[in-house]
């Protein structure tokens, strides 16, 4: 049976939305994923961390209200699709 998981989460703020890059990219610890299963990970697009940051504390700039400190700077977006659903693709 095949079948597809889509989670988002909202990050807010930018020391959260790198360590989230960092997590993805096992860049830091990350005790649920399988070390010998690493070499398996396809990375699509590396990470500028310092122009992500730039590109993420000039958004907040442009549109902060004032006052408000719970703004959200990004939204992650996990999707996962079983080996099923990659058959025949």
């Amino acid at each position: 049976m095949a079948y597809a998981i889509m989670r988002t989460e909202k990050i807010k703020s930018v020391g959260n939305a790198v360590a989230s890059l960092q997590h993805a990219h096992r860049e830091r610890e990350t005790p649920n994923a399988d070390p010998d299963r690493m070499k398996d990970n396809e990375i699509l697009k590396s990470v500028d961390y310092e122009a992500f940051t730039a590109q993420i504390e000039a958004s907040r700039t442009r549109r902060e209200t004032g006052g408000a400190n719970d703004n959200v700077v990004c939204v992650e977006v996990f999707l996962g699709f079983s080996n099923e659903y990659w058959q025949g693709k």
